[in-house]
């Protein structure tokens, strides 16, 4: 409220009139009418103090009047001052919910996307994939050179001892191939996600190891043993490359994926940002006006009762 607006209330009648009616019971004749022509009130020069001074005969009567109109004044300016507050601290409590929620949706929607993909960090995922896609390009660009040797060495084999059974007639020896196929292929995508070294990649490790021995023995009973090793070494080469290629691309689609899922996370992320700031704001607002009502109460009722 500027200065103007303050000297105007001090002379309203809304102001006044309340007032004076304590002050007629007392001192006769003390309406409005008659007392404001000799009310001053103006401010102190360039001050923050508005000054109020009553010009009458009878001292006791000025004193009155100035008390009176210093209380009303004062719990006018309280009042006022209140129900702005209340009426702020309305609106706050109001926007409170909303925002909250809006942390809650940006919150919720930042951990669809990293279970969705299996990542907390785009950017540390984007580097995780390029260095599995370049590790599987150099694992079957080796297992290349492996099978063109096994395929040599099997087929002098053959040529030596006359045999013409193929592990690919072995329904049980084919079964078994194909679980140990998902399973590289699984170890290939799964250590782009979570590392080499996680639970889930030394558990599969592990299950692929223990087929391997089966495996051997299938081989050993659908061709012999002198074909078995280089047979089953063939298949099983093979299949890791096959696994291997299905994996890269797998690995290759997400990466195309990954600039828009970037973007999608950190639009995710600024939201979260700025509806967090904004609730820090809003709560901290909040406990500055419940504050500030709880100072405007006592400080009224100290002021009363050092004019009374």
């Amino acid at each position: 409220m500027d200065y103007f607006t303050q000297i105007e209330v001090l002379y309203s009648p809304a102001l006044l009139k309340p007032l004076l009616k304590d002050v007629a019971n007392r001192y006769p004749g003390s309406t409005f009418d008659a007392v404001v022509p000799k009310l001053s009130v103006e401010r102190l020069g360039e001050t923050k103090i508005i000054e109020v001074s009553y010009a009458d005969s009878n001292p006791d009567k000025a004193q009155l009047i100035l008390q009176k109109i210093a209380r009303g004044y004062l719990e006018y300016s309280r009042d006022q001052r209140q129900s702005e507050l209340k009426q702020s601290l309305k609106f706050v409590n109001q926007e409170l919910p909303k925002i909250q929620q809006r942390v809650d949706l940006f919150n919720k929607a930042l951990e669809n996307l990293r279970q969705q993909y299996g990542f907390f960090d785009p950017t540390k995922y984007s580097e995780n994939l390029e260095k599995q896609m370049l590790s599987l390009a150099q694992q079957r660009q080796s297992l290349e050179g492996d099978i063109a040797v096994v395929q040599l060495r099997l087929k002098a084999l053959r040529q030596k001892l006359g045999e013409t059974v193929a592990l690919s007639q072995s329904k049980s020896y084919q079964e078994l191939l194909q679980q140990f196929q998902v399973m590289e292929q699984q170890i290939a995508i799964e250590s782009a996600r979570f590392g080499p070294n996680s639970p889930n990649i030394q558990l599969l490790e592990r299950q692929r190891q223990n087929i391997l021995p089966i495996l051997m023995r299938e081989a050993e009973q659908a061709v012999g043993n002198q074909l078995a090793a280089a047979e089953s070494e063939l298949q099983i080469t093979l299949a890791r490359y096959r696994a291997l290629t299905k994996a890269d691309q797998t690995l290759q689609r997400q990466y195309k994926q990954l600039p828009q899922i970037s973007r999608q996370y950190n639009e995710f992320e600024r939201d979260l940002q700025v509806a967090t700031a904004s609730l820090t704001r809003f709560l901290q607002t909040q406990e500055s006006l419940q504050v500030q009502v709880a100072k405007t109460m006592c400080l009224g009722n100290c002021y009363q009762n050092r004019i009374s």
